[in-house]
C-alpha cells in the first residue's frame, strides 16, 4: 500500500521525526501520482554502505526545484567519501550549481545518461547519511557566480535603504498551489511601510499583478529582468530580507545564508514541520505561520511589525 505508507512518511517528517520519516519516504517511488524523475543511467543505486573511493557517482534530482536545492547540500558529503560526483538536475539549475556549489560536474536531466559506477536520488541522501532531529547539515553551501553578483550590485547601487525582496506565488501547476500562494494584493501592506526599498521578484505574474504593480511605485518590479536562475540568486544575495510564500525562493535564500521570512500556510509542507518559527534546514529562515486557514492578513501584519522592529531606523 504505497499511498498510506508514503502518507505516514509525510506525517513523521511533519512532526520532526526525521529518521523514521526518511525511511518511509522511500515509498515515494511506488506512488504513481508523484511522477518522480528517474535517471536513465543503468548503474546500481548506492545504499550508503559501498565504498565510494575512486567511484563516479551520479546524484540526480527526482522532484521539484525546491527539493533539489534542499538536498543538493549532501553532494559535498558524497564527494568527501572519495567519489567523483556528477549532479543531474533541472536544466535551469545547471549554471547556478555548476559554479555555486563547488562540487563535481553538473548536467541537466535532458543530457545523455553519463557513465557512472553508482547512482542515487538526491532525496534519498538524508536517509543514507542518517539525518535525524539531532543531525541536519545546515551550513551555507550555495554561492551565486561573482560576476552576476557584481552586475546586480551595480544595478542596485542607488538603493541604500534596507532592501526587501517580495515573492508572492509559486508554480501554478503544483497540486496544492492554491493553499500556499499569497497573491500580490495581500502583500501590499508591506509596501506601505516607509524607509525601505522593495523589489518584486515574481517571474510569472498572475492576472491583475501588472496593474497593481503599475499603481504601486513603492515596489520596484524586476522579475522581468531576471533571466537565468543565476540572476535570481545574485539578486537574493544582495537583499537584506526575502519575504516569500512557500516556493523555491525560500530554498535559494536559505542555501546562500540570506535572511528569508517565509509566509506559511496553515497546513504546511512537511519540511517546515509544525509550530516552530525556525527551520533545522536553514538557520536564516524565519517562519510566519497562519494561525487559521486562509488568514494571510494576520501573517502579513506580523511580518510588517517585525520589519519595523528589525529595522527601526527605516521608519
Amino acid at each position: 500500500h504505497p499511498e498510506p505508507n508514503f502518507g505516514a512518511a509525510m506525517l513523521h517528517l511533519l512532526q520532526g521525526q526525521l529518521k523514521t520519516g526518511f525511511a518511509e519516504y522511500e515509498w515515494r517511488w511506488k506512488v504513481r501520482k508523484l511522477a518522480l524523475y528517474r535517471s536513465p543511467a543503468t548503474a546500481p543505486h548506492w545504499d550508503g554502505t559501498r565504498d565510494l573511493a575512486g567511484k563516479r557517482m551520479l546524484l540526480y534530482a527526482d522532484q521539484g526545484i525546491g527539493d533539489t536545492i534542499q538536498f543538493v547540500r549532501f553532494a559535498k558529503m558524497v564527494a568527501a567519501l572519495g567519489a567523483d560526483v556528477v549532479i543531474q538536475v533541472q536544466p535551469q539549475l545547471v549554471d547556478l550549481l555548476a559554479v555555486g556549489l563547488g562540487v563535481g560536474r553538473t548536467i541537466g536531466v535532458n543530457a545523455p545518461a553519463p557513465e557512472v559506477d553508482l547512482q542515487c536520488a538526491l532525496s534519498s541522501l538524508p536517509l543514507l547519511f542518517g539525518v535525524d532531529s539531532s543531525f541536519v547539515p545546515n551550513e551555507v553551501y550555495l554561492h551565486p557566480p561573482q560576476d552576476r553578483v557584481e552586475h546586480w550590485r551595480a544595478k542596485l547601487a542607488d538603493y541604500k535603504r534596507p532592501r526587501i525582496a517580495i515573492h508572492w506565488a509559486g508554480n501554478p501547476r503544483y497540486g496544492k498551489d492554491h493553499e500556499r500562494w499569497i497573491l500580490l494584493p495581500r502583500m501590499l501592506p508591506i509596501a506601505q511601510l516607509e524607509g525601505f526599498d522593495f523589489f518584486g521578484l515574481q517571474y510569472d505574474l498572475r492576472p491583475g499583478d501588472r496593474e497593481i504593480l503599475d499603481a504601486t511605485p513603492a515596489i520596484r518590479y524586476i522579475g522581468d529582468q531576471l533571466g537565468p536562475i543565476v540572476d535570481t540568486a545574485a539578486v537574493i544575495s544582495l537583499m537584506d530580507v526575502v519575504i516569500t510564500s512557500d516556493t523555491a525562493f525560500t530554498h535559494f535564500a536559505g542555501a546562500m545564508g540570506r535572511m528569508a521570512w517565509l509566509a506559511l500556510q496553515f497546513l504546511p509542507d512537511w519540511r517546515w514541520q509544525l509550530q516552530r518559527s525556525d527551520s533545522p534546514w536553514y538557520p536564516t529562515v524565519r517562519i510566519f505561520r497562519q494561525q487559521r486557514r486562509g488568514d494571510w492578513e494576520g501573517v502579513i501584519g506580523e511580518i510588517c511589525d517585525e520589519l519595523k522592529t528589525a529595522f527601526p531606523t527605516a521608519r
